[in-house]
């Protein structure tokens, strides 16, 4: 009697995690062979698709929430502390790069210095202290900021709708 393919799944995963092998590396491995035997399908190169009705393992991480702080309490203020020096050393160069007065530089003006160097500094800081991902941060306008600021859940802007983890 043949192994159905559930079982032989189950049983190359076991080899897999006994040599080290992830269950997330593993997972991969399986849709991209799934990939694989779905367009041998629908081209005619096979007639059955060993593998339809086997499912990803579980993997116990794929659930947990990561934020700043989660592994390494330090690693917050080292970020907070990393844009500032970035900020006040672009804004040094700036004034250094003034100061040389080249002609080419006529027309640079200087950052201000209680300012930020540029944009990541503020988006970094919104996006620590509101849990809004890249996407969310970037497609964010006056009229969807001033709605999630009056007090609603800014999870209400993520794509899931699930809630976000808030920092201060």
């Amino acid at each position: 009697m043949a192994r159905s393919p559930q079982r032989s799944r189950e049983a190359h995963l076991t080899a897999r995690r006994k040599s080290g092998t992830k269950v997330g590396t593993a997972n991969r491995d399986l849709v991209a062979l799934k990939s694989a035997l779905s367009l041998a399908l629908k081209w005619d190169l096979i007639d059955v698709h060993p593998l339809a009705k086997v499912k990803p393992a579980k993997d116990k991480h794929s659930g947990v929430v990561r934020y700043l702080g989660s592994v390494d309490d330090g690693e917050e203020q080292r970020l907070r502390n990393a844009l500032v020096t970035r900020d006040s050393n672009a804004i040094e160069a700036r004034a250094r790069t003034i100061a040389g007065g080249r002609a080419q530089h006529a027309d640079v003006q200087p950052l201000p210095a209680d300012g930020f160097a540029d944009h990541l500094t503020p988006m970094a800081l919104v996006a620590m202290n509101t849990g809004l991902r890249r996407g969310e941060l970037t497609s964010l306008t006056w009229g969807t900021w001033t709605s999630s600021a009056s007090g609603d859940d800014p999870g209400r802007l993520s794509r899931s709708r699930a809630p976000r983890a808030m920092f201060h």
